[in-house]
């Protein structure tokens, strides 16, 4: 494994491992709070669902896709990706939306709207 990939993949072990410990005052940074974000600020919100994207996508190709979080397509914009995030707030568990940093509910709603093919 080369040095970079070593940092991407303990940068993302940490994330990983502090979710669900973000203190309660950064309510902001909740899923919830982005799903308000997409209702009142479409462009900010499709910045940030693009900049997710983006950065899965880097991570899968630096790790030469040995860890797949979904499946790439022709480049969502940022609109597609805004109406996924919102079809998949909708149904959503709510202690998911209330507890969660929005780049889970992120990352969720993007494997959930493009999700790898299962092989045989």
């Amino acid at each position: 494994m080369s040095g970079t990939i070593r940092v991407v993949a303990v940068s993302i072990a940490i994330l990983l491992g502090n979710v669900g410990h973000v203190p309660a005052q950064e309510s902001s940074n909740r899923v919830s709070a982005l799903v308000e974000q997409c209702k009142t600020d479409q462009r900010n919100c499709e910045e940030y669902l693009l900049g997710v994207w983006d950065s899965a996508i880097m991570l899968q190709e630096l790790n030469n896709y040995s860890t797949v979080v979904f499946c790439p397509t022709a480049g969502p914009t940022g609109d597609q990706l805004r109406l996924a995030f919102n079809a998949w707030a909708k149904d959503a568990d709510p202690e998911v939306l209330e507890k969660s940093p929005r780049v889970v509910g992120v990352i969720l709603a993007e494997k959930h709207a493009f999700p790898c093919a299962k092989r045989p």
